[in-house]
C-alpha cells in the first residue's frame, strides 16, 4: 500500500487559512467530512483517520501524488519517503513566513501574493482558487510551539521569502545543521548578513521558480524583469549548496518547456499545475502537445510524461480566454503577444 511518511513526520502550514496538513499537495477539500485541522487547534484524530484510510490504498486527498506516479514520474510521496524515517516526530516542515510578494503570477492567487490584492477585480468568479485571505495566522507563533529537535528540513514558501521581515527571526528558531529550502521567484538576492548566517548555520537549497524565459516569463510571472532575474540565477548557483530551477507546466507555457530545459538541463524540476482547472496543460489536446516534447529526453519518467499527461479534464476555453484578457487588462501585457501559438489554439475551439 502507498505509505507516505509525510503523514507521520511532516507538517505543512503555509496556507493563510491556518490549515495544517501533511504536505502542500494534500487536497483537504477532498476529505469526506471536511478538514478541520487548523492553527491553533490541531485535530489529531483526523491525522489518525487519514493514516488508517491510507493503509488500505490511495485516498482522495492524495490524488496529485497518485497521478504523478501513474505518469511514471517521481511523486512528492516517493521523494520524501526516500530521505525520511517512518517514525512519528517532526522531521520536515513547510511554511510561509508571510505573503509579501512583488510578483503577480497568473497561476497564483490573492491568498498567497500581496501583489494580487492591489487590483479591484472579482477573481473568484473564475474559480475558488483565487480566494482572498480573511484570517491572519502567524506561522512563526505556531512554529515556536513545536518540538524541532528531530527536524531535518524546512521549506520556506511565500509570498517571496527573501522579502519577508520575519526571515531573521525564523532563522533564529531553526536548529543548527538542518536543511533549509527556499522557494524564490529569483527577483531578490538576500543581503550579505543573511547569506553569512545561512552558509554558517544550514545546508541551503534554493528552488527558483522559472516558468518561461524572456517576454513570456514577464507575462506569466508578472513583475519579472527577466534580465535581473537571469543575473540573480547565476548568483544563486555560485552561492548555495544546491540550486534547482522549478517549473510549473500549465496551458501558459506547455509549448515552451524545451526553452527552459535547453538552458538548465538536469537542474530542472518540473510539475504540472493542477488548479485552477482552466489553466491545466491538459486543456490542450494531447495530439497537439506531442510536438512540444523535449527532443533530448527518451527515458521513462522524464518531463515528457508531464507534457503528455493524459489525465482527463473538463475543457474550459472560454473561461481561460476571459481570465487571460482580465490579467492583460490589469498588467498591461497581452498574453497573445508573447505566446501566440497557445492563444490561437484556445481561440479555435
Amino acid at each position: 500500500m502507498p505509505r507516505c511518511n509525510k503523514m507521520y513526520n511532516h507538517l505543512d502550514f503555509y496556507n493563510p487559512d491556518g490549515s495544517v496538513t501533511p504536505c502542500c499537495h494534500f487536497d483537504k477539500g477532498k476529505t469526506k467530512f471536511g478538514w478541520n485541522s487548523y492553527i491553533p487547534k490541531i485535530k489529531y484524530f483526523e491525522w489518525y483517520d487519514m493514516r488508517e484510510r491510507m493503509s488500505e490504498g490511495w485516498i482522495p486527498e492524495c490524488h496529485i501524488c497518485e497521478n504523478q506516479e501513474k505518469l511514471g514520474f517521481e511523486s512528492m510521496r516517493q521523494e520524501w519517503n526516500s530521505r525520511s524515517s517512518s517514525s512519528i516526530g517532526i522531521e520536515g516542515i513547510e511554511l510561509a513566513l508571510d505573503y509579501t510578494c512583488n510578483f503577480m503570477c497568473r497561476m497564483c492567487t490573492p491568498a498567497l501574493s500581496t501583489s494580487w490584492r492591489k487590483y479591484d477585480e472579482d477573481w473568484e468568479r473564475f474559480d475558488g482558487h483565487f480566494w482572498s485571505p480573511v484570517h491572519n495566522h502567524s506561522s512563526l507563533d505556531y512554529l515556536k510551539t513545536l518540538n524541532l529537535s528531530n527536524l531535518k528540513t524546512a521549506r520556506v514558501v511565500g509570498g517571496e521569502p527573501f522579502l519577508s521581515n520575519s526571515l531573521q527571526e525564523f532563522l533564529d528558531i531553526l536548529p543548527r545543521g538542518c536543511e533549509i529550502v527556499f522557494d524564490t521567484n529569483g527577483s531578490i538576492f538576500p543581503d550579505q548578513k543573511i547569506v553569512d548566517i545561512l552558509l554558517d548555520k544550514f545546508k541551503v537549497q534554493v528552488d527558483i521558480s522559472i516558468d518561461a524565459i524572456g517576454d513570456l516569463a514577464e507575462c506569466i510571472r508578472f513583475g519579472t524583469i527577466w534580465e535581473e532575474v537571469n543575473k540573480n540565477i547565476d548568483k544563486h548557483f555560485d552561492t548555495w549548496n544546491l540550486v534547482n530551477i522549478h517549473t510549473t507546466i500549465s496551458i501558459l507555457n506547455v509549448n515552451r518547456i524545451n526553452d527552459i530545459y535547453d538552458i538548465w538541463n538536469d537542474r530542472c524540476v518540473m510539475n504540472n499545475l493542477t488548479h485552477p482547472n482552466f489553466l491545466r496543460p491538459e486543456q490542450i489536446p494531447i495530439e497537439q502537445r506531442q510536438s512540444w516534447k523535449i527532443p533530448s529526453l527518451r527515458g521513462v519518467g522524464d518531463f515528457n510524461n508531464l507534457i503528455l499527461s493524459d489525465l482527463s479534464v473538463e475543457y474550459e476555453y472560454k473561461k481561460c480566454i476571459d481570465f487571460l484578457k482580465t490579467c492583460d487588462k490589469h498588467q498591461g501585457i497581452k498574453f497573445k503577444d508573447v505566446n501566440s501559438e497557445i492563444w490561437e489554439i484556445i481561440n479555435g475551439y
